[in-house]
């Protein structure tokens, strides 16, 4: 099961999420809420590293079940990384949508943001922070992490924090 630590983290970064769309609006090729962008993109992030070792445990299923208030089966986490194609290198190399948005809000120079930045002062930190943190705590719960899990989770950071410096490089420039 999850921890508290991590459901609150999930809950500020949700709440963070509601507060900059509120004020920022939402960005026009976008079809539901911030919050339910971050939570779905984290979501399959979970379940590509769920597909790591090759078998997705009742542990894992729950977990995610738990997290992200969702009732699916081991069948049909196995269906939708399938359908999805999530188990894949441009999935673990794909830069979340969400989390550009919480780049372009901390690099805006918007004064209607002042206060929500005194709020959430690197909320894009705190993202990342949640895919290392709960991605650990993940793996972990089945009691059997498999090296190949490690290296997943590891790669796929690498790719992210890579592709958020180029994202911030190019939206500044």
């Amino acid at each position: 099961m999850c921890g508290q630590e991590t459901k609150m983290m999930l809950q500020k970064i949700c709440n963070a999420c509601d507060e900059i769309e509120e004020i920022m609006g939402r960005p026009a090729d976008l079809d539901l809420s911030v919050r339910d962008l971050f939570c779905m993109e984290t979501h399959r992030y979970f379940m590509y590293l769920s597909a790591s070792d090759g078998v997705i445990v009742q542990s894992e299923c729950d977990y995610m079940n738990e997290l992200f208030e969702a009732k699916l089966s081991i069948k049909g986490y196995e269906e939708l990384i399938k359908d999805t194609d999530t188990y894949s290198v441009s999935f673990a190399e794909e830069l979340p949508y969400s989390f550009k948005i919480l780049a372009l809000f901390e690099e805006s120079r918007d004064d209607r943001l002042k206060e929500l930045k005194l709020k959430y002062p690197h909320i894009l930190d705190l993202a990342v922070d949640f895919y290392r943190d709960a991605g650990i705590e993940f793996i972990s719960c089945d009691r059997i992490i498999a090296l190949k899990e490690i290296e997943d989770l590891g790669t796929s950071l690498a790719k992210k924090k890579y592709k958020l410096q180029q994202f911030a490089k190019n939206s500044v420039s």
